[in-house]
């Protein structure tokens, strides 16, 4: 913890003339899961700074907490620490949204946002960055990605016997995507029998099995009732369609991933297994003492690329996530509508689809 403030002063007070000014503005003295998300976070986003620092770009960053009300903004705003900021990394809490956007375009100063929340003057303000979205904004980009490298697929709706709101949604969208493109679709419970599966499939096409849950328990049944399907029926070419909760079930299920031919759409991806990750995570715990968190997306990593994408202005080989920001209307701000299909293919193969 002590190397965490060393390298915080040392940014603070090191100022320089020239510098880019950067505006931190997240509430890091928050316990529990959300504090440790935004810590992760800002640890990440310093070691993009550390990064540029030594291509030899200047930036002096002024970290505020401002807690989670806007009462709590205003007032470190109010200070005038950051009128004439170049960027403001923020909010971290959706209640404050609105005020710091209302800041940002008063003073012209991007906003940027690193986790998904609405702001409401995306439309009209200029300044607003909108790095994540919710994942129901992303389907239409989803549904297109998907169009364009398997238009030649019999797409299958699974039930499962779950009711997950967000599989549920998604599922639905999808399947009236694959309705308006004419392609081939059916519908199949998780406890169809083997004729059933039978009538789903399409002898002669691949078959793209869509899940309406991203929970391992869904996708463990539907692996059950593929695997049968498979034994009796090796002729049939029968493929995944599935959620970015999938990532983090490589560990057990990689295995079946290749052997179904999976493709699972996400914003982000590692391998958190290749070497430009395990010598991030080592340099992150010898500045902080502690590793980040393992799981994807990894706030740190999200940290450290954000960071670099609005400090360096590129970044052409992004830790976890590469962004493409958008215009939403001629006077509105920019959202990020990066999308990938990662697809595990067989002999152990992964391919980035984008």
């Amino acid at each position: 913890m002590r190397r965490f403030w060393v390298l915080l002063t040392a940014l603070v007070l090191g100022l320089q003339a020239g510098a880019v000014k950067v505006g931190v503005l997240l509430p890091l003295k928050e316990k529990a899961a959300m504090g440790q998300t935004l810590l992760e976070f800002y640890r990440g986003f310093l070691l993009a700074v550390d990064s540029v620092k030594h291509e030899g770009l200047s930036v002096d960053i002024y970290t505020l907490d401002p807690g989670t009300t806007v009462t709590g903004l205003e007032d470190v705003l109010s200070r005038g620490a950051l009128q004439d900021a170049d960027v403001i990394f923020g909010p971290g809490v959706s209640a404050q949204v609105n005020a710091l956007a209302t800041y940002c375009q008063a003073h012209g100063i991007r906003m940027v946002m690193p986790f998904a929340m609405p702001c409401a003057q995306i439309g009209q303000n200029p300044y607003v960055f909108q790095a994540a979205l919710s994942q129901e904004s992303l389907y239409p980009d989803v549904a297109q990605l998907v169009m364009e490298n398997l238009a030649d697929a019999n797409f299958v709706m699974l039930r499962s016997d779950e009711h997950n709101a967000r599989g549920t949604a998604f599922q639905a969208y999808f399947q009236g995507q694959v309705k308006s493109f004419g392609l081939p679709h059916s519908v199949l419970s998780v406890n169809a029998d083997d004729g059933g599966v039978e009538t789903a499939m399409n002898v002669y096409r691949p078959n793209v099995v869509v899940l309406d849950s991203p929970s391992e328990t869904a996708l463990r049944s539907a692996l059950s009732l593929l695997r049968r399907f498979r034994d009796t029926h090796p002729y049939y070419r029968v493929s995944l369609l599935g959620y970015p909760d999938w990532l983090n079930l490589v560990g057990r299920y990689g295995d079946d991933f290749h052997a179904f031919d999976a493709y699972v759409y996400s914003p982000f991806y590692s391998n958190l297994l290749s070497g430009r990750i395990v010598r991030f995570t080592q340099k992150f715990r010898q500045s902080f003492g502690v590793a980040p968190s393992q799981t994807l997306p990894s706030a740190a990593m999200l940290g450290f690329d954000l960071g670099y994408r609005f400090l360096n202005g590129v970044n052409p080989m992004p830790l976890q996530q590469d962004f493409d920001f958008r215009k939403v209307s001629e006077q509105g701000g920019e959202v990020n509508r990066f999308m990938q299909l990662i697809h595990y293919g067989k002999n152990k193969l992964i391919q980035i689809l984008r």
